[in-house]
C-alpha cells in the first residue's frame, strides 16, 4: 500500500508533489514600503511571501533591487526542494549560517560543488540552475517551444544551459525582452528571485510566450555574446603593437595567431620587414599573415600614431584593411578601438590625451562602417566612468599592468560576430 507519509529516523516525509506548496499567509498591499502595486514584480513579491519562500527586512522593506547572494540562493533552493518532497524536518543553522543549506544542496544534487565565496552575489545563471534542480523534471512541464540556441545570450552546451532552457520551456523564465535575452552573468535581484520562485511553486503563474528572432547585427556594431572558448580563436589572427604583445604574454588567449611588435603602426606592419617567413625570408607582418587563411582578423593599432593628423591616420588604416581583405577574403575583420590612457598621461602629454584617443576612435568607427568591418569597442569597458584608464592599471599611462590583460581578454572573448 502506498503511504502518504513515511517517518524515517524521526523525520516525517509527505508524498512529493506540487500540492505541497500552499499559500499559508496573506499579503496586504503596503506591507513593504518599497513595493507598490504598479511595480511589475509586486504580484510575485506577494506570491513569494504568501508561499512562505521570502520575507522582508526588519525595517519594513523588501529591497527588490538588492542582489541575492549564493548563500541566500542555496537557502531558497533547499526550502523549495524540501517543500516539494514533503520533508518537514528543520535544517538547523550553525556557523556559518548557510553551511547547512550548502550541505543539503550538495547532497541532493542541487549544486555539484563548493563556492569560493558564499557571500558573493549569485549570477542569474547560478540561481536558475539551482532552482531547476530543486524540482524534478516532471514538475517542470514544457508549455513553450524554445529551440536550442534561440535564447540569444545562452548557448546550448554552456554551463547550466540545460537548466535555463528547461525553465524557459516551463514558463518559469521568460527573458528580459521580446527576444528572450537572459543576461546570465548579471547578479540576480530579489525582485527577479520572487518572480522565479513564485512561478516554480505555483504553475498557474507560469507564462506562455513565443520568442521573436533576434535581429542580426550589421557591421560595425557588435553585440555581447556568450564567452568564446579557445577553439573560437584557432582560426583567428591579431595584428597589433606592444599592447598586443602584452596580451600575448600575460593573457590566456593562446590559440590566436599573433602578428605584433613593439612600436608597430599602420605604416610599419605594411612596410617594415621585421619578421620572417618559414623559410627565413624577411617579410612584413601582413606578408606573414597572408601565408595563412583566417576566419577572423583583429587589428589593434593607433596609439603609436596618435600624433598624426586623424585624416592621414584613417587613410593609411584604410589601406591596411584593404590589404588584409585582399589576402584574407573570407575573414571577418575586427577594427579594435584605441585603448584608453590614464588621466595623468592625458594631462601631461601633448598627444596622448583622452580627447585625441576618442577622436581617433570615432574615425575608426567611421572606417569600419565604410569598409564593412566590425568595430570592437574595447575603449569603454577598459576605461572608468571618467573615460580614463585607472592609474593602478598602467605602469606608464598607456600600457597595461599584467592584471588588466585578463579584462581585455574577456572583452575580446565576449564581443564577436556570431555569424
Amino acid at each position: 500500500m502506498l503511504l502518504a507519509f513515511a517517518c524515517l529516523t524521526g523525520v516525517c516525509l509527505a508524498a512529493g508533489g506540487m500540492e505541497n506548496f500552499s499559500r499559508g499567509r496573506e499579503y496586504e498591499e503596503g506591507i513593504f514600503s518599497d513595493v507598490s502595486e504598479s511595480d511589475w514584480f509586486s504580484e510575485y513579491v506577494a506570491g513569494a511571501y504568501e508561499l512562505g519562500l521570502m520575507s522582508g527586512n526588519d525595517d519594513g522593506t523588501f529591497a527588490p533591487r538588492s542582489d541575492v547572494t549564493i548563500a541566500q540562493s542555496l537557502a531558497i533552493a533547499a526550502r523549495v526542494h524540501k517543500i516539494y518532497a514533503g520533508d518537514s524536518s528543520v535544517l538547523e543553522q550553525g556557523s556559518p549560517w548557510y553551511q547547512v543549506y550548502a550541505d543539503y544542496c550538495l547532497e541532493n544534487g542541487i549544486v555539484y560543488g563548493k563556492y569560493d565565496d558564499y557571500n558573493a552575489p549569485a549570477t542569474r545563471r547560478q540561481f536558475a540552475a539551482m532552482m531547476a534542480r530543486a524540482l524534478p523534471a516532471e514538475a517542470l512541464q514544457e508549455i513553450n517551444t524554445v529551440a536550442d540556441n534561440t535564447i540569444p545570450d545562452v548557448h546550448t552546451g554552456e554551463t547550466s544551459s540545460k537548466e535555463i532552457y528547461m525553465l524557459y520551456r516551463a514558463g518559469v523564465l521568460t527573458g528580459n525582452d521580446e527576444y528572450g535575452n537572459f543576461t546570465p552573468e548579471m547578479p540576480i535581484e530579489r525582485s527577479a528571485v520572487a518572480a522565479i520562485i513564485t512561478r516554480l511553486a505555483d504553475p498557474s503563474q507560469r507564462k506562455q510566450f513565443e520568442l521573436k528572432e533576434m535581429p542580426k547585427p550589421e557591421p560595425p556594431v557588435l553585440m555581447k555574446q556568450p564567452r568564446a572558448g579557445d577553439n573560437f580563436f584557432t582560426n583567428a589572427a591579431i595584428v597589433g603593437n606592444s599592447l598586443v604583445e602584452g596580451l600575448r604574454l600575460y593573457s590566456k588567449l593562446k590559440t590566436i595567431s599573433y602578428y605584433s611588435g613593439t612600436s608597430a603602426t599602420v605604416f610599419t606592419v605594411l612596410n617594415n620587414k621585421n619578421t620572417t617567413l618559414a623559410d627565413g625570408t624577411p617579410c612584413t607582418q601582413i606578408e606573414a599573415l597572408s601565408q595563412h587563411q583566417y576566419a577572423k582578423v583583429y587589428i589593434e593599432l593607433g596609439i603609436n600614431e596618435i600624433g598624426l593628423g586623424v585624416d592621414a591616420f584613417k587613410t593609411q588604416y584604410g589601406k591596411l584593411v584593404d590589404t588584409i581583405r585582399e589576402a584574407e577574403p573570407k575573414a571577418d575583420i575586427y577594427i579594435m578601438a584605441i585603448t584608453p590612457v590614464t588621466r595623468a598621461k592625458s594631462e601631461s602629454s601633448g598627444y596622448f590625451t583622452r580627447e585625441r584617443v576618442i577622436t581617433f576612435n570615432q574615425a575608426l568607427y567611421e572606417l569600419a562602417e565604410e569598409k564593412g568591418c566590425w568595430y570592437l569597442n574595447d575603449f569603454d569597458p577598459l576605461a572608468g566612468e571618467d573615460g580614463y584608464l585607472a592609474e593602478e592599471d598602467s605602469w606608464d599611462g598607456v600600457h597595461f599592468n599584467t592584471g588588466k590583460y585578463s579584462q581585455w581578454e574577456e572583452i575580446i572573448r565576449t564581443y564577436y560576430n556570431k555569424g
